[in-house]
């Protein structure tokens, strides 16, 4: 994007919890500052919760490429402030992230190394070039933002105890 001359900016809320997020955390910012783009960068750290619609509002879009499948609340918090996601086509998010409320990245599906109690698990290894290519999309494509909020925070409002209530007693 910078090569491009775009002028973006990416925040990063929340702390590493465990020892391989902590290596993460500290090689991605050795590569932010090798591609000399630390000033499109924040890290804030733990925010509490009921500043995070601040965060979220504050971007036209949210991007989580999680590789573990897990259904992770933050996709449906920023779905409620209005934001369109980017995320991985793996997990239980693809549930309610789709086309129309937001933009789904492929990838490979890996063995999970030097995690022994990750032993034979596989997870999504995400795009980059998909990604890469999706984050163009959007900034040529801006209109689509707002088309794809306002369709996020319509599925949000859906995520209810009482929705998912009634979806289990159509299960049993």
């Amino acid at each position: 994007l910078k090569d491009s001359g775009v002028d973006f900016s990416v925040t990063m809320v929340g702390e590493a919890a465990i020892d391989s997020d902590i290596r993460y955390l500290s090689s991605l910012k050795l590569k932010i500052k090798s591609l000399k783009i630390e000033q499109n960068f924040s890290f804030i750290g733990k925010v509490e919760h009921r500043n995070l619609p601040r965060y979220y509002q504050s971007h036209d879009i949210f991007v989580h490429l999680s590789k573990t499948g897990s259904l992770d609340k933050v996709i449906l918090e920023a779905m409620a402030c209005g934001m369109p996601v980017v995320i991985t086509i793996f997990g239980g998010q693809i549930d309610y992230v789709n086309i129309n409320n937001g933009w789904l990245i492929s990838g490979e599906l890996k063995e999970v190394e030097h995690e022994v109690q990750y032993e034979g698990i596989r997870w999504l290894q995400p795009s980059l070039q998909e990604l890469k290519a999706t984050l163009r999309h959007i900034y040529e494509n801006k209109h689509e933002i707002e088309i794809k909020g306002n369709k996020a925070l319509e599925t949000a409002k859906k995520m209810t105890w009482d929705e998912s209530g009634k979806k289990v007693i159509e299960l049993i």
